[in-house]
């Protein structure tokens, strides 16, 4: 059922397994399981029987349908009486309608209930959530030192996902940790019920999040938030004594702390965007088959450009522009620029201060540092994949000793059956080629990928809220 893990199991681990105080089946090098599932079927060999049998008695819960003989030829008769006595024992009179448990020694058998019915009496789910039609998020879940390590990631690569995620946790604060940059934060609004904690998490398309239990849960923590009255999913971030909104609609809210006190805050309408539109300067790497440099008045893919040095260009280009920025920097630890659509990774600088590089979405960097009043200098490097210029290059044939191998009209993967001279001499291709590769994977007629800065490119202003439980 969703929310339990499990692991297969055959005949050398089922052997290995043994049984804690509270049931629990263990593992020599350490995982714990709650149940024995048995197969669905109606034959069992000798040995696992024997093992089940074992586990049972000493705590063990097993599920499944009672087996009424073993597999194989040898000895079948003899093996089959003994099978059946064990199975008599540990099922008992169970029938899977009205009798659907059966106790054995310190364990039981149980058959006839759903799995999900079963898990959920002994504990909740391990990990569940509440998000929009179509979330899907995956997780796995270690506990080590103490504490409880979840890794939580958003199966969706093209959306961005708000979500209610649930944990089998009580009695500790999570944690956020950001596995692409090593930030960790410290959610301010989670509450703890039933064995579980809930709290409110952001994901980025294909994002993920290392949620950590470790710390003794905060009685000031706020367990729930309404906003006009309604209650209201919101993401607030403790830093110190200041709180960052991530998630949460404009407006007044009330919060109940977990030691029953009153906070209210206001959430403020998110300051408009500032746009960075341009114009931008390009500049190209020599010898790639593209300008020295361009101009774009605004930002559109490398493959709409006429110029067949840009159109068809692979590598990494970098544009440069400016913006006003009037005064000093507010709430400057919070300032962050948006590249919107990058394909496929850019390095950011503002005003010569290198800001890393971004790899995924959203492409997003935080400046605030590097601004100053007045007149910014913005510089991002864009690389893309090889594959346009590849394409490109296919158009320049003839290339004198570059042939490939005869094949099939469809198979558009084929190997080359001599190396030109130029390669040889690591000279320049006669034909004006930039590529040279033992295999031709694309054909001049294929469809070209975006590239480059697409954008828009803007200015945010992340919210920040001074509340005091």
């Amino acid at each position: 059922p969703a929310g339990y893990e499990f692991d297969g199991c055959n005949l050398e681990i089922l052997e290995k397994l043994t049984v804690a105080e509270n049931g629990d089946l263990i593992l020599p090098h350490g995982p714990r399981y709650r149940v024995l599932l048995l197969p669905d079927r109606k034959h069992m060999t000798l040995p696992a029987i024997q093992a089940v049998e074992r586990l049972v008695q000493a705590g063990a819960t097993a599920v499944g349908p009672k087996p009424l003989r073993t597999p194989g030829l040898a000895d079948w008769k003899e093996s089959d009486e003994k099978l059946r006595s064990i199975a008599d024992r540990l099922w008992g009179a169970i029938d899977g309608d009205k009798v659907t448990e059966n106790r054995v020694g310190k364990g039981r058998v149980i058959f006839g209930k759903q799995l999900s019915e079963i898990l959920n009496a002994m504990a909740p789910p391990d990990f569940d959530y509440t998000a929009p039609e179509g979330t899907h998020l995956r997780y796995s879940h270690r506990t080590t030192g103490g504490a409880d390590l979840y890794f939580v990631a958003n199966a969706d690569r093209e959306t961005a996902t708000d979500a209610m995620v649930r944990f089998r946790v009580t009695g500790k604060a999570p944690e956020f940790w950001d596995p692409s940059t090593g930030a960790i934060t410290k959610p301010a609004v989670y509450r703890q019920l039933s064995g579980v904690t809930e709290v409110a998490m952001h994901f980025d398309p294909a994002g993920s999040v290392f949620v950590v239990f470790r710390e003794p849960a905060n009685p000031d923590a706020m367990t729930s938030v309404s906003r006009e009255g309604a209650q209201k999913p919101i993401q607030l971030l403790r830093d110190g004594k200041m709180f960052r909104l991530l998630m949460g609609e404009p407006g007044a809210y009330t919060a109940r702390t977990a030691a029953d006190k009153t906070v209210k805050f206001t959430v403020a309408t998110p300051a408009k965007p500032i746009a960075i539109t341009g114009p931008w300067s390009l500049s190209f790497p020599p010898d790639k088959g593209a300008p020295a440099t361009a101009e774009f008045p605004k930002l559109i893919s490398w493959t709409q450009s006429e110029d067949p040095g840009i159109k068809y260009f692979s590598g990494t280009a970098t544009y440069k522009t400016t913006f006003n920025l009037d005064g000093p920097p507010e709430n400057s630890s919070r300032l962050w620029l948006d590249l919107g659509d990058v394909k496929n990774i850019a390095q950011v600088r503002v005003n010569g201060k290198d800001l890393g590089t971004l790899w995924k979405p959203p492409f997003r960097a935080d400046i605030a540092d590097a601004l100053k009043p007045g007149t910014n200098t913005l510089e991002v490097c864009v690389t893309n994949t090889w594959k346009n210029r590849l394409v490109g290059d296919e158009k320049l044939h003839p290339d004198p000793g570059l042939k490939y191998a005869e094949g099939k009209a469809a198979n558009r993967i084929v190997p080359v059956t001599s190396i030109p001279d130029w390669v040889k001499a690591g000279g320049k291709s006669p034909a004006g080629r930039s590529t040279f590769i033992l295999t031709r994977y694309y054909r001049e007629n294929e469809p070209l990928l975006d590239s480059g800065l697409l954008g828009p490119v803007t200015l945010n202003r992340e919210s920040e809220i001074a509340v005091k439980p």
